[in-house]
């Protein structure tokens, strides 16, 4: 892990980068090195790389930063909530949600928003590729990746 002045970054070979005020966000690219080294790195699974780095952030935000809570944190947390219509109709960034925080907060919620059940949903979703030899991400949330939006 180095410091940088442009913020955080993540690096194939496995290097982090993070600015000065960029603790939350290091959750994010550490995540990428355990997506990176599973079978969803492959295929068309690899599109929710993204997506699962900004769950294993929002897990780790709620378990280990104090309060107040980031506003990144707050907008997931709330997409958990809603659909994706719902989502759309306020979003002020369609790109950026129907790639992160509407993915991200179909894992969130899938995991009930717990750290724990989160590790147990990771293990589980390997197992389902395992055993079909075949993507699964997209189905499995109902979610298409490629394209942003629902199935």
């Amino acid at each position: 892990i180095t410091l940088g002045t442009t913020g955080p970054k993540w690096f194939s070979n496995g290097r982090l980068q993070l600015g000065a005020n960029s603790d939350w966000a290091m959750f994010h690219e550490i995540f990428h090195n355990t997506f990176n080294g599973s079978q969803f790195h492959n295929g068309a699974d690899n599109a929710w790389s993204e997506a699962f780095c900004d769950a294993f952030r929002y897990m780790m935000e709620k378990k280990y930063l104090p309060d107040p809570r980031t506003k990144w944190f707050l907008k997931v947390d709330r997409y958990s909530g809603e659909t994706y219509a719902q989502v759309m109709a306020k979003s002020g960034d369609k790109h950026f949600d129907q790639k992160y925080c509407y993915p991200a907060s179909l894992i969130v919620r899938q995991a009930g928003k717990d750290p724990d059940k989160l590790r147990v949903l990771w293990f589980e979703l390997q197992k389902l590729r395992e055993m079909k030899n075949a993507n699964v991400l997209n189905t499995y949330f109902g979610y298409d990746m490629q394209n942003g939006r629902p199935l």
